[in-house]
């Protein structure tokens, strides 16, 4: 899927406010570079625009990569389901949790 505006805001250090495509706003959680790929962790939130604030999906967090076509010349945002890919980026996400934490405590 060609997301270029969620691309922009997910590659964007600065950004602190939520992605949205698809109807839905997301927050980011981690972006995660892996064997030449990089991942987003994102957090779907439900808007209720009666008070502009946002609610959890049920604590689910998805995982999309963001891969350039060359053909296109383009970055398109693609949904992971491979368990594999998806259980090497939880636990990269995990170590990198735990040494943040760690970090932290040191301060």
């Amino acid at each position: 899927m060609k997301h270029i505006d969620a691309i922009n805001k997910i590659l964007d250090e600065n950004n602190n406010s939520a992605v949205e495509f698809d109807g839905i706003a997301f927050e980011q959680v981690a972006l995660i570079p892996h064997k030449s790929i990089l991942y987003a962790l994102l957090e779907p939130k439900k808007l209720n625009t009666n008070t502009q604030n946002s609610e959890n999906y049920d604590n689910e967090i998805m995982v999309f990569s963001i891969d350039f076509n060359q053909e296109k010349e383009e970055y398109l945002l693609n949904e992971v389901e491979d368990l594999k890919i998806l259980e090497s980026i939880y636990d990269i996400y995990l170590e990198l949790y735990d040494e943040a934490r760690m970090n932290h405590k040191s301060e």
